[in-house]
């Protein structure tokens, strides 16, 4: 996972790169597909509990999650809208979760095709304060864990 950095809007920012073993189309479809963007995007110690998404420019999506976080149960949604669809090289979306003050970030991602599988760079964008890039990069961590097995035909 990359370093945090600053970026030109005065917000951090991270960038992770990963390596899949799957074809740009087959990755993109993992996040486009309702029911497998559920199944992967949550980390642990969440679980998806339902997923909507209306994948068009502009369209709504929101995976609601519930999971147990320091003895306390935890229930919320991530939300946010898609800015950009370019089947299957890139996608851009708002992201935001509903129990929290700050401001929506943005998630930045391409699928480059390399040698018999996919690059998978995503730059996750707008956190105002390092702590909390931090836990979203720890998160994305988990959450391509989850893509993993997806993609290897087992549960996340």
């Amino acid at each position: 996972m990359g370093a945090m950095k600053m970026n030109d809007k005065e917000t951090l920012e991270f960038l992770c790169n990963r390596h899949f073993e799957a074809s740009p189309s087959r990755l993109f479809a993992a996040w486009t597909h309702q029911a497998e963007f559920g199944g992967w995007i949550t980390p642990s110690p969440f679980h998806t509990v339902k997923t909507e998404m209306d994948l068009r420019i502009g369209g709504a999506y929101a995976v609601h999650m519930e999971g147990d976080v320091n003895g306390r149960r935890i229930c919320g949604a991530v939300v946010g809208e898609f800015l950009e669809i370019s089947d299957p090289h890139a996608l851009a979306l708002s992201w935001r979760w509903s129990l929290s003050d700050m401001p929506a970030t943005k998630v930045s991602v391409e699928f480059v095709p390399s040698g018999s599988g996919t690059d998978l760079r995503l730059i996750h964008s707008g956190f105002v304060d390092s702590t909390t890039c931090a836990e979203y990069r720890e998160g994305w961590q988990a959450s391509f864990q989850n893509l993993l097995l997806l993609l290897n035909g087992q549960t996340a």
